[in-house]
Protein backbone atom coordinates (compact mmCIF):
# COMPACT_ATOMS: atom_id res chain seq x y z
CA UNK A 1 0.00 0.00 0.00
CA UNK A 2 0.98 3.67 -0.23
CA UNK A 3 0.36 4.06 3.52
CA UNK A 4 3.00 2.95 6.01
CA UNK A 5 0.33 2.48 8.67
CA UNK A 6 -1.89 0.32 6.46
CA UNK A 7 1.09 -1.67 5.21
CA UNK A 8 1.91 -2.58 8.79
CA UNK A 9 -1.74 -3.44 9.46
CA UNK A 10 -1.99 -5.77 6.45
CA UNK A 11 1.62 -6.96 6.82
CA UNK A 12 2.49 -6.04 3.24
CA UNK A 13 5.28 -4.04 1.62
CA UNK A 14 5.00 -0.26 1.75
CA UNK A 15 5.44 1.63 -1.51
CA UNK A 16 5.54 5.38 -1.19
CA UNK A 17 5.44 5.70 -4.98
CA UNK A 18 1.90 4.30 -5.12
CA UNK A 19 0.66 7.53 -3.54
CA UNK A 20 1.23 9.18 -6.92
CA UNK A 21 -1.54 7.02 -8.41
CA UNK A 22 -4.16 9.03 -6.46
CA UNK A 23 -6.33 10.99 -8.85
CA UNK A 24 -5.15 9.05 -11.93
CA UNK A 25 -7.25 6.78 -14.14
CA UNK A 26 -5.05 3.86 -13.08
CA UNK A 27 -7.02 3.46 -9.82
CA UNK A 28 -10.63 2.58 -9.02
CA UNK A 29 -12.57 3.56 -5.93
CA UNK A 30 -13.46 1.51 -2.86
CA UNK A 31 -14.16 1.76 0.84
CA UNK A 32 -13.79 -0.64 3.73
CA UNK A 33 -17.05 -1.62 5.43
CA UNK A 34 -16.78 -3.93 8.46
CA UNK A 35 -13.33 -5.13 7.30
CA UNK A 36 -14.61 -5.89 3.79
CA UNK A 37 -13.40 -3.93 0.76
CA UNK A 38 -16.43 -2.75 -1.22
CA UNK A 39 -15.51 -1.70 -4.77
CA UNK A 40 -17.46 0.88 -6.73
CA UNK A 41 -16.87 -1.13 -9.93
CA UNK A 42 -14.44 -3.38 -11.78
CA UNK A 43 -14.43 -7.06 -12.66
CA UNK A 44 -12.22 -9.61 -14.42
CA UNK A 45 -13.28 -12.20 -16.98
CA UNK A 46 -11.23 -15.38 -16.44
CA UNK A 47 -13.08 -17.41 -19.08
CA UNK A 48 -11.04 -16.68 -22.28
CA UNK A 49 -8.73 -19.41 -23.56
CA UNK A 50 -5.11 -18.38 -23.28
CA UNK A 51 -3.08 -18.98 -26.44
CA UNK A 52 0.60 -18.78 -27.28
CA UNK A 53 2.25 -19.40 -30.66
CA UNK A 54 6.04 -19.48 -30.46
CA UNK A 55 8.75 -19.37 -33.08
CA UNK A 56 10.33 -22.56 -34.43
CA UNK A 57 12.87 -24.68 -32.56
CA UNK A 58 15.37 -23.94 -31.22
CA UNK A 59 14.44 -20.23 -31.25
CA UNK A 60 10.98 -20.12 -29.69
CA UNK A 61 11.47 -16.39 -29.17
CA UNK A 62 10.32 -14.08 -30.70
CA UNK A 63 6.71 -15.08 -30.11
CA UNK A 64 4.46 -15.16 -33.17
CA UNK A 65 1.16 -14.44 -31.40
CA UNK A 66 -0.44 -14.63 -27.98
CA UNK A 67 -3.70 -13.83 -26.22
CA UNK A 68 -4.38 -13.64 -22.47
CA UNK A 69 -6.54 -16.02 -20.47
CA UNK A 70 -7.95 -13.27 -18.24
CA UNK A 71 -9.15 -9.80 -19.20
CA UNK A 72 -10.05 -6.93 -16.92
CA UNK A 73 -13.16 -4.97 -17.85
CA UNK A 74 -12.70 -1.34 -18.87
CA UNK A 75 -13.51 -0.23 -15.31
CA UNK A 76 -11.08 -2.67 -13.67
CA UNK A 77 -7.63 -1.99 -12.29
CA UNK A 78 -5.83 -3.78 -9.43
CA UNK A 79 -4.94 -0.46 -7.82
CA UNK A 80 -7.62 0.82 -5.49
CA UNK A 81 -8.07 4.21 -3.87
CA UNK A 82 -9.45 3.52 -0.39
CA UNK A 83 -11.57 6.28 1.12
CA UNK A 84 -12.14 5.93 4.86
CA UNK A 85 -12.34 8.46 7.70
CA UNK A 86 -11.38 11.27 5.37
CA UNK A 87 -8.09 9.55 4.49
CA UNK A 88 -7.01 8.25 1.10
CA UNK A 89 -4.41 5.67 0.22
CA UNK A 90 -3.71 3.19 -2.59
CA UNK A 91 -3.98 -0.55 -2.12
CA UNK A 92 -2.67 -3.11 -4.64
CA UNK A 93 -5.67 -5.44 -4.62
CA UNK A 94 -5.48 -7.76 -7.62
CA UNK A 95 -8.60 -9.83 -8.33
CA UNK A 96 -7.48 -13.45 -8.58
CA UNK A 97 -10.85 -15.25 -8.58
CA UNK A 98 -14.41 -14.67 -9.69
CA UNK A 99 -16.64 -17.25 -8.00
CA UNK A 100 -18.56 -18.04 -4.83
CA UNK A 101 -16.69 -18.85 -1.63
CA UNK A 102 -18.08 -22.39 -1.53
CA UNK A 103 -16.83 -23.22 -5.04
CA UNK A 104 -13.40 -21.77 -4.32
CA UNK A 105 -13.02 -23.93 -1.22
CA UNK A 106 -12.66 -26.87 -3.62
CA UNK A 107 -9.13 -25.60 -4.29
CA UNK A 108 -7.83 -25.37 -0.70
CA UNK A 109 -5.23 -28.09 -1.33
CA UNK A 110 -4.47 -27.12 -4.90
CA UNK A 111 -6.22 -27.60 -8.22
CA UNK A 112 -7.14 -31.26 -8.89
CA UNK A 113 -6.68 -32.47 -12.44
CA UNK A 114 -10.39 -33.10 -12.86
CA UNK A 115 -11.18 -29.48 -11.90
CA UNK A 116 -8.54 -27.73 -14.02
CA UNK A 117 -11.00 -26.78 -16.75
CA UNK A 118 -13.36 -25.27 -14.18
CA UNK A 119 -10.49 -23.48 -12.42
CA UNK A 120 -9.26 -21.92 -15.67
CA UNK A 121 -12.64 -20.18 -16.03
CA UNK A 122 -12.72 -18.61 -12.57
CA UNK A 123 -9.09 -18.16 -11.45
CA UNK A 124 -6.03 -16.16 -12.44
CA UNK A 125 -3.61 -18.65 -14.05
CA UNK A 126 -1.00 -17.84 -11.40
CA UNK A 127 -3.16 -19.20 -8.57
CA UNK A 128 -2.08 -22.66 -7.40
CA UNK A 129 -4.44 -22.88 -4.39
CA UNK A 130 -7.17 -20.74 -2.85
CA UNK A 131 -9.14 -21.28 0.34
CA UNK A 132 -11.56 -18.56 1.50
CA UNK A 133 -12.65 -20.66 4.48
CA UNK A 134 -9.08 -20.52 5.82
CA UNK A 135 -8.25 -17.09 4.43
CA UNK A 136 -5.38 -17.77 2.06
CA UNK A 137 -4.43 -17.86 -1.60
CA UNK A 138 -1.21 -19.29 -3.02
CA UNK A 139 0.30 -17.72 -6.11
CA UNK A 140 3.24 -18.95 -8.18
CA UNK A 141 6.52 -17.34 -7.19
CA UNK A 142 8.86 -16.03 -9.89
CA UNK A 143 12.62 -15.81 -9.43
CA UNK A 144 14.66 -12.91 -10.76
CA UNK A 145 17.46 -10.49 -9.90
CA UNK A 146 17.79 -7.02 -8.36
CA UNK A 147 21.13 -5.30 -7.77
CA UNK A 148 22.91 -8.64 -8.30
CA UNK A 149 20.81 -10.42 -5.66
CA UNK A 150 18.38 -13.31 -6.13
CA UNK A 151 14.79 -12.23 -5.45
CA UNK A 152 11.27 -13.65 -5.64
CA UNK A 153 8.16 -11.81 -6.81
CA UNK A 154 4.67 -12.58 -8.07
CA UNK A 155 3.31 -11.59 -11.49
CA UNK A 156 -0.42 -10.89 -11.70
CA UNK A 157 -1.34 -8.41 -14.46
CA UNK A 158 -0.17 -6.20 -17.33
CA UNK A 159 -1.44 -3.60 -19.79
CA UNK A 160 0.04 -5.73 -22.59
CA UNK A 161 -1.63 -8.73 -24.23
CA UNK A 162 1.90 -9.98 -25.05
CA UNK A 163 3.02 -9.95 -21.42
CA UNK A 164 -0.29 -11.28 -20.05
CA UNK A 165 -0.47 -14.08 -22.61
CA UNK A 166 3.17 -15.05 -22.15
CA UNK A 167 3.14 -15.11 -18.34
CA UNK A 168 -0.45 -16.25 -17.79
CA UNK A 169 -1.62 -13.07 -16.05
CA UNK A 170 -4.57 -10.68 -16.39
CA UNK A 171 -4.69 -8.16 -19.24
CA UNK A 172 -5.67 -4.79 -17.73
CA UNK A 173 -6.04 -1.98 -20.31
CA UNK A 174 -6.33 0.70 -17.61
CA UNK A 175 -2.75 0.08 -16.51
CA UNK A 176 -1.78 2.06 -19.62
CA UNK A 177 -2.83 5.11 -17.58
CA UNK A 178 -0.09 4.64 -14.98
CA UNK A 179 1.97 7.84 -14.49
CA UNK A 180 5.57 7.14 -15.50
CA UNK A 181 6.92 8.35 -12.15
CA UNK A 182 5.18 5.46 -10.34
CA UNK A 183 7.07 2.62 -12.04
CA UNK A 184 10.54 1.11 -11.76
CA UNK A 185 12.46 -0.57 -14.63
CA UNK A 186 12.32 -4.30 -15.40
CA UNK A 187 14.31 -5.93 -18.20
CA UNK A 188 13.58 -9.29 -19.82
CA UNK A 189 16.23 -10.83 -22.07
CA UNK A 190 14.66 -12.39 -25.14
CA UNK A 191 17.41 -14.56 -26.57
CA UNK A 192 19.74 -15.48 -23.72
CA UNK A 193 21.22 -18.95 -23.45
CA UNK A 194 18.88 -21.91 -22.98
CA UNK A 195 19.68 -25.51 -22.11
CA UNK A 196 19.18 -26.40 -25.79
CA UNK A 197 22.32 -24.33 -26.48
CA UNK A 198 24.51 -26.79 -24.59
CA UNK A 199 27.03 -28.73 -26.64
CA UNK A 200 25.77 -32.26 -27.27
CA UNK A 201 28.96 -33.58 -25.60
CA UNK A 202 28.50 -31.46 -22.48
CA UNK A 203 28.06 -33.39 -19.22
CA UNK A 204 25.91 -30.53 -17.87
CA UNK A 205 22.14 -30.78 -17.69
CA UNK A 206 21.67 -27.01 -17.34
CA UNK A 207 23.41 -24.13 -19.09
CA UNK A 208 25.39 -22.13 -16.48
CA UNK A 209 24.45 -18.82 -18.20
CA UNK A 210 20.80 -19.67 -18.80
CA UNK A 211 18.43 -16.68 -18.90
CA UNK A 212 15.59 -15.23 -20.92
CA UNK A 213 12.26 -15.71 -22.63
CA UNK A 214 13.55 -18.41 -25.01
CA UNK A 215 14.66 -20.52 -22.05
CA UNK A 216 11.30 -19.92 -20.34
CA UNK A 217 9.41 -21.01 -23.46
CA UNK A 218 11.44 -24.23 -23.50
CA UNK A 219 10.07 -25.01 -20.04
CA UNK A 220 13.44 -24.47 -18.34
CA UNK A 221 12.15 -22.33 -15.48
CA UNK A 222 11.68 -18.63 -14.90
CA UNK A 223 13.15 -16.12 -17.39
CA UNK A 224 15.25 -14.54 -14.60
CA UNK A 225 14.29 -10.94 -15.33
CA UNK A 226 16.33 -8.04 -13.96
CA UNK A 227 14.42 -5.62 -11.72
CA UNK A 228 15.21 -2.16 -10.40
CA UNK A 229 14.73 -0.84 -6.86
CA UNK A 230 14.08 -3.55 -4.26
CA UNK A 231 13.00 -2.25 -0.83
CA UNK A 232 15.70 -4.01 1.21
CA UNK A 233 18.53 -3.87 -1.35
CA UNK A 234 18.45 -0.45 -2.99
CA UNK A 235 19.84 2.21 -0.63
CA UNK A 236 16.97 4.48 -1.64
CA UNK A 237 14.63 1.85 -0.14
CA UNK A 238 10.90 2.43 -0.02
CA UNK A 239 11.24 5.81 -1.73
CA UNK A 240 11.85 4.08 -5.08
CA UNK A 241 10.20 0.68 -4.74
CA UNK A 242 6.98 0.13 -6.67
CA UNK A 243 5.12 -3.10 -7.50
CA UNK A 244 4.52 -1.52 -10.91
CA UNK A 245 7.37 -2.10 -13.35
CA UNK A 246 8.00 -0.57 -16.75
CA UNK A 247 9.13 -3.68 -18.59
CA UNK A 248 11.28 -3.82 -21.71
CA UNK A 249 12.38 -6.84 -23.71
CA UNK A 250 15.98 -6.68 -24.90
CA UNK A 251 17.96 -9.04 -27.10
CA UNK A 252 21.61 -9.89 -27.54
CA UNK A 253 22.94 -8.49 -30.81
CA UNK A 254 23.88 -10.82 -33.68
CA UNK A 255 27.55 -10.04 -32.91
CA UNK A 256 27.13 -11.02 -29.25
CA UNK A 257 25.48 -14.28 -30.28
CA UNK A 258 28.14 -15.06 -32.90
CA UNK A 259 30.99 -14.33 -30.47
CA UNK A 260 29.39 -16.36 -27.64
CA UNK A 261 29.31 -13.23 -25.51
CA UNK A 262 25.88 -13.83 -23.99
CA UNK A 263 25.76 -14.37 -20.24
CA UNK A 264 23.45 -14.25 -17.23
CA UNK A 265 22.95 -10.56 -16.33
CA UNK A 266 21.97 -9.78 -12.73
CA UNK A 267 21.73 -5.99 -12.46
CA UNK A 268 20.60 -2.98 -14.46
CA UNK A 269 24.04 -1.36 -14.42
CA UNK A 270 25.36 -4.16 -16.64
CA UNK A 271 22.26 -3.88 -18.85
CA UNK A 272 23.02 -0.20 -19.47
CA UNK A 273 26.70 -0.95 -20.13
CA UNK A 274 25.88 -3.66 -22.68
CA UNK A 275 23.38 -1.32 -24.35
CA UNK A 276 26.03 1.39 -24.64
CA UNK A 277 28.41 -1.14 -26.23
CA UNK A 278 25.77 -2.28 -28.71
CA UNK A 279 25.81 -5.84 -27.37
CA UNK A 280 22.23 -5.56 -26.11
CA UNK A 281 19.49 -4.08 -28.29
CA UNK A 282 15.85 -3.07 -27.82
CA UNK A 283 13.74 -5.58 -29.70
CA UNK A 284 11.12 -3.12 -30.91
CA UNK A 285 8.36 -3.94 -28.40
CA UNK A 286 7.10 -0.77 -26.73
CA UNK A 287 7.56 -0.45 -22.96
CA UNK A 288 4.76 -2.12 -21.03
CA UNK A 289 3.59 -2.19 -17.43
CA UNK A 290 3.46 -5.27 -15.21
CA UNK A 291 2.13 -5.63 -11.67
CA UNK A 292 4.81 -7.69 -9.90
CA UNK A 293 4.92 -7.21 -6.11
CA UNK A 294 8.16 -8.43 -4.57
CA UNK A 295 8.00 -11.22 -1.99
CA UNK A 296 11.51 -11.98 -0.76
CA UNK A 297 15.24 -11.55 -1.17
CA UNK A 298 17.00 -14.92 -1.28
CA UNK A 299 20.58 -13.77 -0.53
Amino acid sequence: TSSMRQSRKYQVVHSQKLHQLLGSDAVRQAEIVENVIVFDSGRVDFSPDRSLVTGEEPNLFPIQSTSPGAIGFDDYTPFVEIRNDGKRYVLNAETVANATESSLNSFCDGIPEELREQASRILNDQVVAICPSKGYVRIRAVEGYSEGRDIVYINTSSNSTLAAGLAGTTFVPRLSNVPLVVSEPLVAIGNGYANVDLNSNSPRQEHPQKQGVNSFLHGEGDPLNILGGFPTIDQRGRNVYSPLWEARIMVWSPEAVAENYRYNIRNLIEVRERLAEGLLLFNGVAPLYVNCPVVARLN
